[in-house]
């Protein structure tokens, strides 16, 4: 990883902060870090400093993301490494979800991370080298009752890194999702997930309770991930030699429900064909 530069998005907690305080730590790596404050990620890097670059950005704005990538270019000379970390979980039954929240959803979870590849992707293509890894979620493939919006969100961008990575392959460039089980970071708290205005009304409430607010009051059963493992995963990726997946599923909560979804699938596909395969 040494000299490596890294342009992190999301960084004032979670996966993002805790993959570029290892980076900083053990790698040699230098690192561009976003947030919407910069004070949340002023710390960030401890006494190595000459190698982090604390960045304030809208990623609703690509003039601010704009200005983010020149100043990281500017101080560092390129981007090797593209992680787009920032996102955050929407609660809500289809029924109960506004426009606006979806909207909202959509905007950092969907819409922000190809912002951030349209401007740095020709950076990569013009040195012929580079990684894209889009933090995504197992709830990607398997979706779960009252999150619609956050699980379809991660859907989509999974499908559009799919594409990435056949657009980029003959630019040398690789295009990934990382797509985490249930980690121990601050996801569920309160400036990280929301619920709908009208949740206290829903005919949804019983659902509600179970998929969200009965798991949430034992966080410690239900975050069984550890962070510091993730982040050194990333590094393992961009040092690997060879071809990777473009989906690349992380932890046992993850590996289980993939499997039996991939299983279901095919059980399904199986049952059916002989009445759809014409």
């Amino acid at each position: 990883m040494s000299g490596k530069v890294w342009f992190i998005t999301g960084c004032s907690s979670g996966i993002g902060r805790t993959l570029a305080e290892v980076l900083l730590a053990t790698s040699g790596a230098r690192v561009a870090c976003t947030s919407r404050s910069l004070q949340s990620i002023a710390d960030v890097a401890g006494a190595n400093d000459q190698n982090f670059l604390a960045l304030e950005v809208d990623l609703a704005s690509e003039a601010s993301v704009q200005l983010a990538i020149t100043s990281a270019t500017a101080k560092f000379g390129t981007i090797d490494v593209l992680v787009n970390n920032a996102g955050y979980g929407q609660v809500g039954a289809v029924e109960d979800l506004s426009d606006e929240e979806l909207k909202k959803n959509y905007e950092i979870n969907f819409f922000a991370p190809l912002r951030v590849i349209r401007l740095v992707a020709p950076l990569m293509r013009a040195q012929k080298s580079g990684y894209i890894i889009n933090v995504s979620s197992m709830g990607a493939l398997v979706s779960y009752q009252c999150f619609s919006s956050y699980c379809s969100t991660k859907s989509a961008l999974n499908m559009a890194t799919e594409a990435l990575a056949s657009e980029l392959k003959p630019f040398g460039v690789k295009a990934l999702s990382i797509n985490p089980g249930c980690f121990k970071t601050d996801f569920f708290s309160a400036n990280k997930i929301q619920v709908p205005s009208n949740i206290n009304d829903s005919v949804y409430n019983e659902q509600y309770q179970k998929t969200f607010f009965e798991p949430t009051k034992n966080l410690d059963a239900l975050l069984i991930g550890d962070p510091t493992k993730l982040a050194n995963l990333f590094i393992e990726v961009v040092e690997h030699q060879g071809d990777l997946p473009v989906h690349i599923y992380v932890g046992t909560d993850a590996h289980a429900l993939v499997r039996a979804k991939a299983e279901q699938i095919l059980k399904d596909l199986d049952t059916w064909a002989p009445r759809t395969n014409f």
